[in-house]
């Protein structure tokens, strides 16, 4: 049954009061049943779209450009701002149509609220997001917290509604024209959920799968950019099956199904930490833009994914719950209202599930004839199971598929190689989530 909900945190109290409500820290109940609902909906209409892809290596191109401008070639760099901006121009553009520069006073904004500001409080934001009693002792940091959390909420439900302004039920541009759609239909159609689809609670849906969206995306990122600069045979297996499999264009979300290769690797990733990479993307894309369609030929593209958000998954301890009812889970009773969480690290990395299971091996999410396996393993739980698993799975596995195969595609004329002095550290630097400590990287010149 439905014992577990949502726990409350800091944030999620800021976020859900008596007016408004949210997916991620709502109770289960009608309106998160209805809010989920249309977010899902959202989310699956436009992860398989074309403007995906197009946005997706559209913003690749030019943060690869940026990059060769601003750091230049052959000398090492910190690549992080960059990836931090790559995904969050992908989601404030899906989420609301805007993008940014990094100058941008709104960027600085509402980068303080979903990055800096946890890094900037340390374990104290950990400790006022749990432990209530503490936001008496440190009432400041706390005020400022609820502050900022209400200032960026304003700035987005403002956003979602200018969107009326515009709005062409023809035209879906966003996340945003998509939730107003789903009202408009909810009203017209009579259903149980229209009362709860009021215009606050969705531009509460547009903060969760912007800010979640962002903060999770860039930090996988973040590992399979370490781990594909630290295992060269890897990269050059990724190149490889892009060129077979796509070739010079760009990539599509039915590449996919294709690039075994390049799942696996994503999955891997996911889980803990690169030639083959390389070598994939060239023999199956090439240098054309990638297509949805492609995941289904870069196999080993998607088990490269795969890997490193199996190994290090960014969220360890996933959405924090607690128990709507008594539980009883092996010789420990669990009261009503105790906050649960799951040690999602633990499962990822059981030798019980995982052969050698803190090792990184893309090649563990392909079958016996190099296919990417579709149906995963039972303990690959990167986004969390039961009703809360992560909203924007699909989203996300979208987006990292298109925007690994073209940053290879954007980057074939360079080694990707770590900074002298970087080496690789697989332990993360946790504060809320498992980020990689940082690193250098070089675009190195290749030979010709």
């Amino acid at each position: 049954g439905q014992k577990g909900t949502g726990l409350k945190s800091l944030k999620t109290e800021v976020i859900n009061t008596e007016k408004r409500s949210d997916i991620v820290g709502a109770d289960y109940g009608h309106t998160w049943e209805a809010l989920r609902r249309v977010g899902h909906s959202a989310i699956q209409k436009y992860s398989g779209s074309e403007k995906l892809v197009l946005l997706a290596s559209d913003c690749v191109d030019r943060t690869i450009k940026m990059v060769v401008e601003k750091e230049g070639l052959n000398k090492p760099f910190n690549p992080l701002p960059y990836i931090y901006q790559l995904f969050f121009n992908i989601l404030s553009t899906s989420a609301f149509g805007r993008s940014y520069d990094m100058n941008d006073k709104e960027y600085k904004q509402l980068k303080y609220v979903m990055k800096d500001m946890i890094r900037e409080n340390g374990i104290q934001f950990i400790i006022l997001q749990f432990v209530p009693i503490m936001r008496y002792v440190f009432r400041g940091a706390a005020n400022k917290q609820q502050k900022v959390i209400n200032e960026m909420i304003d700035m987005l439900s403002n956003k979602f509604s200018k969107h009326y302004v515009d709005y062409d039920e023809s035209v879906c541009r966003d996340f945003c024209d998509a939730l107003i759609t789903a009202k408009n239909e909810a009203l017209r159609e009579g259903k149980e959920s229209a009362p709860y689809l009021t215009d606050d609670n969705l531009a509460l849906v547009v903060f969760d799968l912007f800010l979640a969206g962002t903060d999770t995306s860039q930090m996988t990122f973040q590992w399979l950019l370490l781990f594909l600069s630290y295992y060269p045979s890897v990269q050059r297996k990724l190149r490889q099956e892009i060129e077979t499999q796509i070739g010079d264009r760009m990539p599509t979300h039915e590449d996919r199904n294709r690039c075994h290769y390049v799942m696996a690797f994503i999955s891997e990733t996911m889980r803990l930490r690169n030639r083959k990479l390389r070598q994939e993307i060239e023999t199956q894309i090439g240098d054309r833009m990638p297509t949805h369609e492609d995941r289904n030929r870069c196999h080993y593209v998607m088990a490269f994914i795969a890997e490193t958000m199996r190994l290090r998954n960014v969220v360890p301890l996933g959405v924090p719950h607690k128990a709507v009812v008594q539980m009883q889970i092996g010789d420990y009773t669990i009261p009503k209202g105790t906050g649960v969480a799951l040690f999602h690290d633990e499962i990822l990395t059981d030798e019980k599930y995982w052969e050698n299971g803190d090792q990184f091996t893309p090649e563990r999410f392909l079958d016996s004839e190099g296919q990417y396996m579709t149906t995963r393993p039972l303990a690959f739980i990167p986004f969390g199971v039961g009703r809360r698993v992560c909203l924007g799975e699909k989203l996300a596995i979208a987006d990292l598929f298109l925007v690994l195969v073209r940053f290879l595609q954007s980057t074939q004329d360079y080694d990707l190689i770590l900074g002298r002095n970087s080496g690789i550290d697989t332990d993360p630097d946790i504060v809320e989530s498992n980020n990689p400590k940082g690193y250098e990287i070089i675009l190195r010149e290749k030979v010709k």
